[in-house]
This record gives C-alpha cells, sequence and structure tokens, in this order.
C-alpha cells in the first residue's frame, strides 16, 4: 500500500480591515459629497482622481464602500477608462 503524504498548507496572517481606518483626508469630502449614490461611481472616481492626482487600492475602498456598490464594480470601472492615469 502506498504511503500517503500530508499536505502542509501556510496559514494566512489576518492583514486588517481597511475599512476600519479612516479614509485619506484628502478625498473625506468626496465620500460625504457620493454617500449612498451607487450611481455616481465615476463622478467619484474622477473627483477622487482629481484630489489625489491617482488612484490607489484604499480609497477604492472607501468609495466602494460609501457608495454602496461591490468593490469589483468599482475597480472595473476605474479601470476601464483610458484617461486614468494610475491604478495602484
Amino acid at each position: 500500500m502506498a504511503k500517503r503524504t500530508r499536505k502542509t498548507h501556510q496559514k494566512r496572517k489576518y492583514q486588517g480591515n481597511v475599512l476600519n481606518e479612516p479614509p485619506p483626508a484628502a478625498i473625506a469630502g468626496v465620500l460625504e459629497m457620493y454617500r449612498g449614490n451607487g450611481e455616481a461611481v465615476v463622478a467619484a472616481l474622477t473627483d477622487i482622481q482629481s484630489a489625489m492626482g491617482h488612484l490607489q487600492k484604499t480609497p477604492l475602498l472607501h468609495t466602494a464602500h460609501a457608495l454602496g456598490v461591490p468593490f469589483a464594480q468599482m475597480y472595473g470601472t476605474a479601470t476601464f477608462y483610458t484617461d486614468r492615469k494610475s491604478v495602484v
């Protein structure tokens, strides 16, 4: 009979939830302006890019949460349009 080998998996270390931290100060006003308006994704992204100069993952997470849309929708919209400066 063949000997079974035990698979070892590395446990992921919990990184914390970025939404437990306050949003960047540069976008706090934008988040309040569009809070709860899930149809304003493009307008919110445009204002965040104007305020910060670029788009990063953390502000996108905060914006998705504030607008009440899935992060995948926010990220997809941010990466779809070619006039963006950068999405990191």
